[in-house]
């Protein structure tokens, strides 16, 4: 009987360690069985819009968008533990980029996945930015009637444009 207090102490006081972790982290997490949500951080409830006591019980795929689902439920199924992103799915139907990583934990004598998510829509905005800035910067200096050249710090030529091309004659 000593044993088996023991134990459950042991098992209260790591559930409790594992639930101030998962709250104290910037990361939506949930821990599902095939899909379904067997538990989740409040970050993982806000995320996606709901009450932390709704979300448990749902399927992930609920969460997430029509083309986006496929994807979800094979990185799940075969056990893909490196990052990817899908396109999540707020209770409002406010779509959303995020960054998944799943992995196989054991939990409640079973394995099961837990799987972190970041929502990264403002970065992809941003690299969207600086993408678009960055092609017409090249346009700008590739239709300049004057030559441009670019030079490293080490004094190497790293890129020209046609016009100094035709001036100088080299490529």
């Amino acid at each position: 009987i000593i044993q088996r207090k023991w134990t459950e102490e042991a098992l209260r006081e790591s559930e409790e360690r594992f639930r101030r972790l998962s709250e104290a982290t910037f990361e939506a997490i949930a821990i599902h069985d095939k899909g379904k949500i067997l538990d989740a951080n409040q970050a993982f409830a806000e995320m996606f819009g709901y009450e932390l006591s709704e979300v448990i019980g749902m399927n992930v795929l609920d969460l997430a968008a029509p083309e986006s689902r496929d994807h979800v439920m094979k990185n799940i199924l075969s056990g893909h533990e490196e990052p990817y992103e899908a396109i999540g799915l707020r209770k409002d139907g406010t779509p959303f980029v995020g960054e998944l990583c799943g992995k196989a934990i054991p939990y409640d004598g079973r394995m099961v996945r837990v799987t972190a998510i970041r929502d990264i829509t403002e970065r992809k905005r941003a690299e969207e930015a600086l993408r678009k800035s960055e092609e017409k910067y090249r346009s700008i200096v590739e239709l300049a009637p004057d030559g441009i050249i670019t030079v490293d710090m080490k004094g190497v030529i790293t890129s020209v444009n046609t016009a100094f091309s035709k001036w100088t004659g080299y490529s």
